[in-house]
């Protein structure tokens, strides 16, 4: 038996002598080809990680969602829409389901906007909850009472040429009397992201002179359990394709089992397994392939 010339795709040629000599068999043997592997890589969208783009993202999916006050009760029930439910858990309702006037106020659904997308990103510290909620020490769930906080912590900036996105931009020309989410400053107007104009959640454009103040909140760059929104979205998908089935459900909320499969993947990729994606996460998740 000897070696025909080389392995193609019909195997090896192999012949046999018969005993008499004078009888040849000519058959092929076929060896397996090696097979080829392939592997991908994500085609999806990947989330951003730094708060002030998570923020952003947060309140753009909320557009159009009914935010005003006024939609109260309008179902003929209690906290009729989910920003008068948060704020109720915040104890800003009372026993009636009344807005109560609080110093001259009513609280503001456009302060309660900014906190509750703060809340939804997993940025619920940077929120004084205790503050905003304590009627008896002059702060109250509205504008002047957060700008009033901000600056007794030093943290009140005036130029609008320093504010830095996902800010806290507070409108009136003097005092505060809306707050909303700093997007960019661009040729003499700030684009912000509002909650109860119109009755809801709307981008804007506004001239800077009409602001009074803003505050740059150090938000961090990861997110994790507890937190909510779009880019908990993309993550999510990512994880069901890495994994090649779905394992979490693409609801937008980092529960148990994205917390669960966030760290698997971690752990893989030679991570500190702790459930937050951040930079060091994303960065692997981009070179992951399956």
């Amino acid at each position: 038996m000897k070696d025909s010339g080389g392995r193609g795709n019909s195997g090896w040629k192999c012949y046999e002598k018969s005993m008499a000599g004078c009888v040849w068999k000519v058959w092929t043997c076929t060896v397996p080809t090696a097979s080829v592997v392939k592997t991908e890589k994500y085609k999806g969208e990947f989330p951003a990680v730094d708060g002030a783009t998570r923020l952003i993202n947060f309140e753009a999916s909320q557009k159009g969602s009914y935010t005003s006050r006024t939609n109260h009760g309008k179902d003929g029930k209690k906290y009729s829409n989910k920003f008068t439910k948060y704020f109720a858990g915040r104890g800003g309702i009372d026993s009636k389901g009344q807005m109560p006037n609080v110093y001259g106020y009513i609280p503001g659904y456009c302060t309660l906007f900014v906190c509750y997308s703060l809340e939804k990103i997993g940025e619920a510290a940077q929120i004084p909850f205790n503050v905003l909620k304590n009627k008896t020490n002059g702060y109250w769930w509205h504008a002047p009472s957060l700008m009033k906080y901000f600056k007794s912590k030093k943290m009140l900036i005036t130029s609008v040429g320093k504010a830095k996105k996902g800010a806290i931009a507070f409108k009136g020309s003097k005092s505060p009397t809306h707050t909303c989410t700093f997007v960019k400053y661009e040729g003499g107007y700030v684009y912000t992201w509002d909650g109860n104009v119109s009755g809801g959640v709307t981008y804007n454009k506004r001239k800077s002179s009409s602001f009074c103040g803003f505050v740059n909140l150090p938000l961090h760059n990861y997110f994790g359990k507890g937190s909510e929104g779009p880019d908990v979205v993309k993550w999510q998908k990512f994880l069901n394709w890495y994994n090649g089935k779905q394992v979490v459900a693409e609801d937008g909320v980092f529960g148990a089992y994205t917390d669960k499969y966030t760290k698997a993947f971690q752990k893989a990729k030679g991570l500190i397994a702790d459930g937050l994606v951040g930079t060091g996460t994303l960065a692997a998740a981009k070179k992951a392939e399956r």
